[in-house]
């Protein structure tokens, strides 16, 4: 078949782009039925930056890779577009979505009259699309089967930064009412984006970006092996091994443990298959940073601009998203334009362009609005560190025989991860503390092993073949046990009945998840009844409240997803544990159940200046706690404002005690 008749043309499809995201945008406005906004809206978010894509880049040879590219850019122009409409325009969550989905239609304008044709995806682009579409399925499953995986703390943490920045933008933090939300921006404007389309709980709304980044992880890794490894098979072995080869021992561990009772646990941190599977910020970055890497590799190969100016935007997302991960993605491909050898068709454009694409993240996170730094000082965990590289760089030894000229930049550029990412646990960039940034690391350690397997096997003497014979059976054995072993391993840390319905904006309680039926019903009253919700009331809870709190999450606690109110202070809070007026209020709050004249007066001076009303949540254990608590509030100025058995509630100002329930 010729090229020509092998071509996808892009027109067709930016019309369905253009009018379905003009029908989404007038669907929305006046209130169409969620069902039919959200399909109208889908194409706007897999493939929105497909008429720019056309008129900057019309030279890209493969409709895959330039899939990939709107797949990856769509989600975050929308997100940009809805983030600036709502922080810039004072527009409300509704307006700043139809705004979004009205520029998504306009982009499609300029590709209407372009004569733009991609050629057909070929077989191992086709295979990693299958392969992707598997993976986010599984993701998908397990999410599905397991709650515990998004009702945890890190899923607890972004759906309540999700339903902040829905309210406003930027955020406010949920668990300490009044402060800034210091953490990264762009996923959760991102997140607010799809509950005002989609209308998804929250807590699903952290499930969809595991499931995006998995569909196109698969692609992304394909185009950083193919240009180095070139043969299907080697690329395939690349891929499958940059997938779970970080596991590598994890998987003979799990097969000891499996023989041996009492045996120790897998070592070797989280690994890309498992930080999929974390909900919030860190899929999205992970894809990302694989996707700079892949337009990188297609810089350093033909120096084309169009990649060029992609790997800064791709490595600038994941820097806004997870500066740990934006760090890595950006730090290896400058190292390989200035250090590898060919690369010089790049320098210094790339590294340029990666400065360029790294300012806006780097401005948000000066302002605070990019991350969040850890308690604990950075440091490198060798032994999982070692656990992890150790055997995928074992695998690529026999990759010192020598390289092809044209492989020789991709080699460089993902054996340079390695030492970046040493370099940046040293640093205090917010994400080194988690499993995010072994997962990088895993990822293009991984590709390098299946490279130096497969050269060890074809082109190596009979010593080189037997030396990759072994590492094979180590590494892709070892592999293969920990996907084998990985379901039963998180169904053992995850609980399998949610104790909670996740429903709309909000997460309802049931009673076998620790709270009682009035407690039920007093948070089932601020949600749905509160007549004065506009005012952005805080909630006031006693540490007795601790009861409250999911079975398998130890924070944060779970009050603003419950009530749809901020809490004055939740001291469990990971960013309420760095800043600076947590212990204050945490004293005010102890005080004040204990009814110590000296400080209980704190937070409602602490309302007053916020000018937002206090509502203090009142139950048995309190009362035994503190005889005479509840006439002592009403001396003090607060009112009865609701009662449930034994739960009640009082407000300030007492005067809004009087309005009356809509």
């Amino acid at each position: 078949m010729s090229a020509v008749a092998r071509s996808s043309h892009i027109r067709p499809a930016a019309r369905i782009v253009a009018l379905t995201a003009a029908a989404a945008s007038a669907g929305l406005w006046l209130g169409a039925p969620a069902p039919l906004v959200a399909l109208l809206a889908a194409p706007a978010f897999l493939g929105a930056a497909l008429g720019p894509l056309a008129r900057c880049a019309p030279s890209v040879p493969s409709a895959a890779e330039a899939g990939l590219w709107a797949w990856l850019l769509s989600p975050a122009a929308l997100a940009l577009a809805y983030a600036l409409a709502r922080a810039l325009g004072g527009l409300d969550g509704r307006s700043g979505a139809c705004l979004a989905l009205g520029a998504a239609s306009l982009a499609q304008l300029p590709t209407l009259r372009a004569r733009v044709a991609w050629q057909a995806p070929s077989t191992s682009a086709r295979t990693a699309i299958a392969v992707g579409g598997a993976l986010a399925l599984a993701v998908l499953a397990f999410h599905t089967l397991l709650p515990g995986l998004r009702l945890g703390e890190e899923g607890l943490w972004h759906a309540g930064l999700i339903a902040a920045t829905e309210r406003a933008l930027p955020a406010e933090n949920p668990w300490l009412a009044g402060t800034a939300a210091r953490h990264a921006l762009l996923p959760h404007a991102l997140g607010a984006l799809l509950r005002e389309v989609f209308a998804l709980a929250p807590t699903h709304i952290t499930v969809a970006g595991g499931v995006w980044a998995a569909a196109a992880l698969p692609l992304a890794l394909t185009l950083v092996a193919s240009p180095a490894w070139r043969l299907g098979r080697r690329v395939a072995l690349a891929v499958a091994l940059a997938l779970a080869g970080w596991n590598a021992l994890a998987g003979w561990q799990l097969a000891r443990g499996w023989l041996v009772e009492g045996a120790g646990p897998p070592s070797g941190g989280a690994g890309p298959l498992a930080a999929l599977l974390i909900p919030g910020p860190v899929p999205t970055a992970l894809i990302w940073t694989v996707g700079a890497w892949a337009a990188a590799a297609g810089a350093l190969r033909h120096g084309a601009g169009s990649s060029t100016i992609l790997c800064g935007i791709l490595a600038g997302l994941a820097f806004a998203a997870d500066p740990a991960l934006g760090a890595l993605a950006a730090g290896s491909c400058a190292l390989a334009a200035l250090l590898a050898p060919g690369a010089a068709i790049v320098r210094p454009a790339l590294p340029l362009a990666l400065i360029l694409g790294l300012a806006p993240g780097a401005w948000l996170l000066r302002e605070g609005l990019a991350g969040v730094g850890s308690e604990l000082p950075a440091r490198i965990d060798w032994p999982v560190w070692a656990a992890g590289a150790g055997p995928l760089l074992a695998a690529a030894l026999p990759l010192v025989r020598g390289v092809s000229r044209g492989g020789r930049p991709i080699v460089a550029l993902l054996a340079a991860t390695g030492p970046v990412g040493l370099v940046i646990c040293r640093s205090d960039l917010p994400g080194v503390g988690g499993g995010s940034l072994a997962a990088g690391v895993g990822l293009a350690l991984g590709v390098l092993a299946g490279g130096g397997l497969a050269a060890g096997w074809v082109e190596g003497g009979r010593l080189w073949r037997s030396y990759s014979l072994a590492a094979a059976v180590g590494v892709a054995g070892g592999a293969a046990l920990f996907v084998a072993g990985l379901p039963p391993l998180l169904s053992g840390g995850a609980a399998t009945e949610p104790a909670v319905v996740e429903s709309g904006a909000y997460l309802v309680p049931l009673e076998r998840g620790g709270l009682s039926a009035d407690a039920r019903e007093a948070y089932a009253w601020l949600r749905e009844r509160l007549p004065f919700g506009d005012r952005e009331p805080l909630l006031l809870l006693s540490e007795l409240r601790e009861t409250q709190r999911l079975p398998w999450a130890r924070r944060p606690h779970p009050a603003p997803l419950f009530s749809g109110l901020e809490l004055w202070c939740d001291r469990s809070e990971p960013m309420a544990r760095a800043h600076p007026s947590l212990d204050r209020r945490a004293r005010a709050v102890r005080s004040f159940f204990e009814l110590e004249s000296a400080a209980h007066l704190g937070p409602l001076r602490e309302a007053e200046r916020l000018d937002r009303p206090l509502i203090v949540w009142v139950e048995g254990d309190d009362r035994l706690r503190a005889p005479g608590i509840e006439g002592q509030l009403e001396r003090v100025g607060l009112a009865p404002l609701f009662r449930a058995g034994e739960v009640s509630l009082f407000v300030w100002p007492p005067e809004l005690a009087a309005v009356r329930t809509p």
